[in-house]
């Protein structure tokens, strides 16, 4: 029987966002016996429902560590993470920072996560630690899509274990369907430059000139907020155009959706969109990152900053004969099996397992 591993999830909190909803979905699978895992989040509470909900379905430590990375909370944070006498750390997001700083004192390996880009998906005051773990054997970094793992191992030079893979995944039980009046375009994400929602605002417009029994749900919160909802005004001149805000639970808005529009200009693997398949709802999305990965007979990719081509997908897929969209959602359900959170967990544990088990320095 192989030895238990003892796995120490690090991040900032348990906030909305795609980064945060997969420590809390890894953590709540992380079920095998060979293994004994907590989170520990540096900043504390925050007011979400899988903050709410993590104490009763995994173990989560909790510091009060918010701000800047001042001496004094870096020690705070290293300590506890001692504390747990961990064999892996797994950092996400901001998490990386403390972590390598730990694996480079106290001699431990740490498991990392890269949500986006290499080159946007770490702080380059921390960048030389990891690629100095990486040379010692000591880290592993795991890209959400293989696009996202391709452009890792040759931001890092490395092509070997140290580099892997391991899909996003979602609870698939949380999703459902509900009879609604509109044909709902929805989208779930932070709202600032680079998700480009406005140029979903701007297609939604030309179709719902022609097509009055059309809505469009923008859920989140960001930079551009604002400016989206008073392009929004500017656009239709009705109720249309919805922002919901920040919530905690979207499966309720999917449930009355049925078109998921993605229009970013560069991605790796949105829970958001993983969250959509689960509800059965068609892609359109712009063909950046690893969505090719996800976005095939279900959906339709079109190219970056390409309105008409957004605006013909959109209302392609809301024209087409019932059979046809019906296809298109079962194949989306049949594609997001392979995404599940259990499945995730399970690739993630054999992450662990690597690490735990890699030469370091060619040595034993």
């Amino acid at each position: 029987m192989d030895q238990k591993i003892r796995v120490l999830i690090v991040t900032a909190d348990l906030s909305i966002g795609g980064g945060q909803q997969v420590v809390y979905e890894l953590a709540k699978n992380l079920k095998q016996d060979n293994i004994e895992a907590a989170v520990l989040c540096y900043a504390g509470h925050v007011d979400t429902a899988a903050d709410k909900k993590a104490a009763d379905e995994f173990n989560v430590i909790y510091l009060n560590d918010k701000g800047n990375a001042t001496f004094s909370k870096i020690r705070h944070i290293l300590h506890a993470i001692n504390e747990y006498s961990p064999d892996v750390v797994h950092a996400h997001l901001g998490g990386v920072f403390y972590s390598v700083i730990w694996a480079l004192l106290y001699h431990g390996k740490v498991a990392i996560t890269a949500h986006t880009k290499p080159n946007q998906a770490f702080s380059k005051r921390i960048e030389p630690g990891i690629r100095f773990l990486l040379k010692k054997r000591k880290a592993c970094i795991i890209g959400v899509s293989e696009e996202n793992k391709l452009a890792l191992q040759d931001y890092f030079s490395v092509t070997d274990e140290r580099i892997q893979c391991v899909n996003n995944g979602v609870d698939l039980d949380r999703f459902y369907r509900k009879n609604h009046s509109f044909f709902t375009y929805i989208n779930v994400a932070r709202q600032d430059e680079n998700k480009n929602q406005g140029a979903i605002i701007r297609c939604f417009g030309r179709i719902h000139k022609e097509h009055k029994n059309t809505r469009l749900l923008l859920l989140g919160d960001g930079p551009t907020h604002d400016a989206l909802m008073e392009m929004a005004a500017e656009t239709v001149d009705d109720e249309s155009i919805v922002f919901p805000g920040m919530v905690s639970n979207a499966e309720d808005y999917y449930a009355v959706s049925d078109v998921y529009v993605q229009s970013s200009h560069r991605e790796a693997m949105p829970m958001s969109m993983l969250e959509a398949m689960g509800a059965k709802l068609p892609l359109v999305a712009t063909d950046v990152g690893g969505l090719k990965d996800i976005v095939k007979a279900n959906g339709v990719l079109v190219p970056d900053n390409d309105d008409d081509a957004l605006y013909k997908a959109m209302e392609s897929v809301m024209l087409l004969p019932s059979e046809e969209y019906q296809s298109m959602c079962q194949k989306s359900g049949r594609i997001v099996e392979n995404y599940s959170s259990n499945e995730m967990a399970k690739k993630y544990y054999e992450v662990y397992q690597s690490l735990v088990r890699m030469k370091i320095d060619g040595k034993k």
